[in-house]
Formats: C-alpha cells, sequence, structure tokens
C-alpha cells in the first residue's frame, strides 16, 4: 500500500530516496566529473560510472522516464557554457546550431524518441542564441555501442553510417549532442559527415562519457 508521501510525491531521489524529487541538490553534489577527451573539441559533463549519472541516463534511454536526465541537464548547463566561451573566444557573434546524434529509423521507430534531440532541444531551451536542427541522418543501421566489444569495433561499427540532410553554413558553429560518449567514436563519425557536408568549425558536448576496456 503507498503512503501518503508516495501518493502526493511519487518522484523519489535516486540517491538518498527523499519523496518529491528526481534527484534532490544534497545528492545532485556527489555527482562526479568526466575527465577531459582525447580530442579537445569534445566535452563531456558527468562520468557515466557515477551511480546517478549512469542510472538517470539509463532511465531515459531504456524506460522512458526523463525526469532525472532533464535534472542532470540543467546541472551540465553552465559547464557546457564554460566550454563553449573557451573554445569561442572571439568578438565575432557565432550561429550555433546544436545537432543531434541520429538514429537509424527503425531504432526511432521502436524506441518512440531520439534522447540525443531531447537533449539537444532542453540544452537550447537553457543556451542563448542557438538552435536545433537535425541535419544528419543514420543512413545505414549499426548494432548499438554497446554491444561492442573494444574501441576498434566502435569504430568500425559506425563508420560511414551518418550523411547531413543539407549543405552546411561554413561559417556556422555545430555542435554534436548525444547522451553518452566512451571511445569517441560516434561523434567523429558525426564531425566527418558534417565536415563532408561543408561545416567548417565543429564541436560536441555529451551529458556523460564511460570509459571501456580496450
Amino acid at each position: 500500500m503507498q503512503t501518503i508521501a508516495q501518493f502526493l510525491f511519487p518522484e523519489r531521489c535516486s540517491g538518498c530516496g527523499r519523496f518529491g524529487i528526481a534527484l534532490c541538490d544534497t545528492c545532485a553534489l556527489s555527482l562526479t566529473f568526466a575527465q577531459p577527451l582525447e580530442k579537445d573539441t569534445d566535452f563531456a559533463v558527468f562520468d557515466y560510472g557515477n551511480k546517478q549519472v549512469k542510472q538517470a541516463i539509463q532511465e531515459f534511454k531504456y524506460h522512458h522516464h526523463a525526469s532525472r536526465a532533464r535534472i542532470l541537464v540543467r546541472l551540465a548547463i553552465p559547464h557546457i557554457m564554460e566550454f563553449l566561451s573557451e573554445r569561442l573566444q572571439s568578438t565575432t557573434p557565432h550561429r550555433l546550431i546544436l545537432v543531434p546524434v541520429p538514429q537509424h529509423k527503425s531504432k526511432t521507430y521502436s524506441r518512440g524518441y531520439n534522447q540525443s534531440l531531447l537533449i539537444a532541444k532542453w540544452i537550447s531551451a537553457s543556451l542563448p542564441d542557438t538552435t536545433v536542427q537535425e541535419i544528419l541522418f543514420k543512413s545505414l543501421p549499426s548494432v548499438p555501442q554497446v554491444k561492442t566489444k573494444n574501441k576498434q569495433a566502435r569504430k568500425q561499427n559506425v563508420a560511414h553510417t551518418m550523411r547531413t540532410t543539407i549543405s552546411l553554413d561554413p561559417k556556422a558553429i555545430y555542435i554534436v549532442v548525444d547522451d553518452v560518449t566512451t571511445t569517441g567514436a560516434t561523434l567523429n563519425e558525426a564531425s566527418r559527415a558534417l565536415r563532408q557536408g561543408g561545416g567548417k568549425k565543429i564541436l560536441s558536448v555529451s551529458i556523460a562519457h564511460g570509459y571501456i576496456s580496450y
């Protein structure tokens, strides 16, 4: 039988179990940050090895529960802004376009949504002067990266699976958005496709970075 608290506040903090919020401020302080990625044009905010981070993303990605993931994105915004300001030091205004990592249409159909697209929209809502454009298309299906064995397998799995749907503005800044990056293979493929489509300045942001054994 549900308690009154469970009925009135069905959400529970994934850290301490407190009712009424998916992740409380106290437990948010326990989130650990990702180490710098291999390329200085790529940035991830949180460490996917952190229990709260992993649970939030997996609930969102596989179980249609977005509340904790939205909190992660909100907490990530200041760090994303700092990364962008460091990479875009210029007095010239930039046109910033957030580009979600695409899914093959079969995966979007089965899942019902593209989590990278939703994350890009949440970021854009809090990041001034940005727009979201679905300009990458997954032309070939691939095995889920989590099922591949190592860095080389991940690279081969996504190689030449993306292309742009339009010709790109060489003066715009394109920012690839994903939920989790591990080896960087997906981000590299997205960047390759954007450059092939005419993009010149390309960055990437991910909410978390996971590590795998090679």
